[in-house]
């Protein structure tokens, strides 16, 4: 489904795309906003043409639900998180996959590139983040500091940590290079599941959502020791075409310019 960017507050549906034959989880749009990618819960993977509005390609997968897709940087190539325990490498020119990641034993929820393209994130309900090697197909790390499915992780811009988060109150950066917790932040108690997790693109500031209609914005230059939350940004007062009447935020990515948000709501 797509929608009129143009205008702030005008919600009217620009075009409808039609073609999967289960709900859609997740979308993710190209860099040059030519084409999405659109996984479903019964498995489906399509690519569209925004331009055409219609189907460009159907990609042969297994029946399990994608949960999260990650496109690379040069568009070429994209990552699914499936709820058969693996994560999979595609070119958009193939419908088979190139490379499968197994290792996990539950639903991989959450599937991240490296900075550097030649790495990969995967965050699953066994609890653990996995580090894979692109070319080789390998694990080369794995990590877990909490008992709780992850649902949501971010490389930081410069590839150095990984702050992540799901079924807990619980929102840790792992340092990569010191291979242990770096910081952790603790949220209140009625928070119960961390939703979405963003770094600014200029890695100065870490975002995160939780089950209310805040986006809760932290400084990444900090004292290791210390954290700095340099604001609660209300989403109904700081987002001008928002109404009220919401239930949650479900996802939000800082802009490209890291001076603004944008969000995505249920109504």
């Amino acid at each position: 489904m797509g929608f009129d960017l143009t205008r702030k507050t005008d919600k009217k549906i620009h075009f409808s795309l039609i073609g999967h034959t289960s709900c859609v989880f997740v979308t993710k749009v190209s860099s040059d906003k030519k084409f999405m990618l659109s996984g479903s819960l019964n498995g489906e993977i399509h690519i569209w043409s925004l331009k055409y509005k219609k189907i460009l390609r159907r990609y042969e997968n297994f029946n399990d639900p994608i949960w999260d897709l990650s496109l690379s940087k040069n568009g070429h190539f994209f990552l699914t998180a499936s709820g058969n325990s693996t994560s999979s490498l595609w070119s958009l020119n193939r419908i088979f996959p190139l490379r499968l990641f197994i290792g996990h034993t539950l639903d991989v929820n959450v599937v991240k590139w490296h900075p550097s393209q030649r790495c990969l994130l995967t965050g699953s309900s066994d609890h653990t983040i996995g580090i894979w090697d692109i070319r080789m197909a390998k694990r080369i790390g794995s990590f877990r500091t909490f008992d709780r499915p992850v649902h949501t992780a971010d490389f930081s811009p410069s590839g150095n940590e990984i702050s992540f988060g799901g079924s807990s109150r619980f929102i840790d950066t792992w340092d990569l290079r010191a291979d242990k917790l770096g910081r952790r932040i603790k949220e209140k108690k009625n928070i119960k599941n961390i939703g979405n997790i963003s770094y600014s693109q200029n890695g100065k500031y870490l975002g995160y959502t939780g089950n209310e209609k805040m986006v809760q914005i932290w400084s990444n230059e900090t004292d290791k020791h210390k954290n700095n939350r340099i604001g609660r940004l209300s989403h109904v007062n700081q987002i001008e075409s928002i109404e009220s009447g919401l239930d949650r935020i479900l996802e939000f990515n800082f802009s490209e310019n890291s001076k603004g948000i944008i969000t995505g709501t249920t109504v």
